[in-house]
């Protein structure tokens, strides 16, 4: 591959998914165009989640922009736009390649994906902070190495690809790109309880040693934790804070409390260096470890609020899907928290598992009432590729190995793929937990303060006025990120 300039240059994009959502800074595009531009690259980044750009107005960006490599980031949701967007791209600029990532390629069968992204040139399962400079680098001497882990390629009319490997160290790594993706240019956090802006987020750890049936965050990350140093972190956020005015860290690892003592650790780190900084765990953590010593210190360290996927009311769901956990130490759990701080707990819950019944969706309807939280979010179970239960179904030939590029299930199209109830039902139990939980005086005022927040605000009319949208996006957690 001859490429016309000697200074490469890497276009990465964030595509829209056409649905109403909202945009946060892109930790994954962050890692690599740090990576990319260390080998001597240029990058630039496009989010056009966050700049809200028609498909028409992206492409004129891009051809003028003329860049050499484009580089996309696909979630399961997003199939059909970048199908899209890769075909109009081979169509405008036959000469460029199109490489793709991120967490759809790392968790579906690459001989699917690639058949059905047939513009796309390459592709990436899991990290390829390490795997897309090499890419670069062997097309750039004119032979594509074929050894290059994670890799996915074409040869003749097959689908080859090589095993990933995960990076040990993650000090290693240099912080995202910050620059191409100022938390200033973004209007909302994370997660609605983010409303002291700017706010960036932030991992300490990668991977997630649980094995749970609805996720498949271990083909993304790999299965072994691998966390970054304490020292390492708390630098990252003294730099948001002094370069970008950032008031908010959003947490975003798989399960942050995975350790009590690298909490701790962060936590008196924190206090030490005076790092005055609110904070949260948006993306969901783990009970389990929580302890009263534990919960004061994290909010004495400036820690406002987490989630927790709870999932089910039903302790029989619960084993089924490999939760590894029980409604009484979750009940205990959460009580301890109430008790001993002032921490704000969303709770999220699913519905439609595996031969679920009526009875048992109430049983988590009537869960989300009794436990002391803040707010609470209530999914129709979305199938990801590379998921145990997909694996399942796709055994049982209950779906299609091509269901993720038809329609993708929302919170309009609360599909009841699996569940002992039938839809029409289904869909009424799923909007009766919204209903129940909220419509209470203390949830309602909750509600109100939120709304009458900046954030919120934005949110709202962001969602087009519609409130299911408001919270489905607002109090979202993995099920939207995969």
């Amino acid at each position: 591959m001859k490429f016309q300039s000697q200074q490469i240059s890497i276009l990465l994009l964030n595509p829209h998914p056409g649905k109403p959502t909202y945009a946060n800074p892109d930790l994954g595009l962050g890692y690599l165009a740090s990576s990319l531009r260390s080998k001597g690259y240029g990058v630039a980044i496009i989010d056009q989640l966050n700049s809200g750009l028609s498909l028409q107005s992206l492409l004129s960006r891009i051809v003028s922009s003329d860049p050499d490599i484009i580089g996309i980031k696909v979630y399961t949701r997003d199939v059909q736009q970048v199908k899209r967007i890769t075909g109009k791209i081979k169509e405008m600029l036959p000469q460029k390649i199109i490489v793709l990532g991120g967490p759809h390629m790392s968790c579906d069968e690459p001989a699917v994906s690639m058949r059905y992204f047939e513009a796309a040139d390459y592709a990436f399962i899991g990290e390829a902070e390490s795997a897309f400079p090499a890419l670069i680098a062997s097309l750039k001497n004119g032979s594509l190495d074929k050894t290059i882990p994670g890799l996915i390629y074409r040869e003749d009319d097959r689908i080859c690809f090589n095993t990933p490997s995960f990076l040990q160290e993650l000090d290693t790594l240099l912080f995202p790109a910050w620059d191409l993706m100022n938390p200033n240019c973004y209007k909302l956090g994370f997660h609605i309880m983010t409303t002291d802006l700017p706010a960036a987020p932030l991992i300490t750890s990668r991977g997630c040693p649980f094995g749970c049936t609805f996720c498949c965050s271990h083909k993304i990350m790999g299965k072994k934790v691998r966390r970054r140093s304490v020292s390492s972190v708390i630098e990252e956020i003294k730099f948001l804070k002094l370069t970008f005015g950032v008031r908010t860290i959003d947490i975003v690892d798989e399960d942050f409390a995975v350790s009590r003592e690298y909490v701790m650790e962060f936590c008196q780190r924190l206090l030490k260096d005076r790092v005055a900084i609110r904070w949260s765990c948006p993306r969901g953590i783990r009970l389990d470890n929580l302890d009263a010593g534990m919960i004061k210190k994290m909010e004495e360290a400036g820690c406002f609020h987490f989630s927790v996927g709870i999932e089910s009311g039903s302790e029989n769901i619960l084993t089924a899907i490999k939760k590894q956990t029980s409604i009484d130490m979750i009940s205990k759990k959460l009580n301890l928290i109430k008790r001993y701080s002032q921490i704000k707990v969303s709770g999220h819950f699913i519905m439609g598992f595996p031969g679920e019944t009526e009875a048992e969706i109430n049983k988590t309807i009537d869960l989300a009432l009794q436990l002391p939280l803040y707010y609470a979010s209530f999914y129709p179970l979305l199938l990801f590729p590379g998921t145990e239960i997909y694996q399942r179904l796709l055994m049982e030939k209950k779906i299609a190995p091509d269901y993720f590029y038809m329609e993708f299930a929302d919170i309009d199209n609360a599909l009841n793929i699996c569940s002992a109830v039938e839809n029409k039902k289904f869909k009424a139990l799923f909007m009766r937990a919204w209903a129940l939980f909220y419509f209470r005086p203390r949830i309602l005022l909750n509600i109100l303060k939120i709304l009458f927040s900046r954030s919120g605000t934005i949110l709202f009319l962001r969602a087009g006025g519609k409130i299911r949208y408001f919270f489905f996006h607002a109090m979202r957690k993995n099920n939207g990120a995969i």
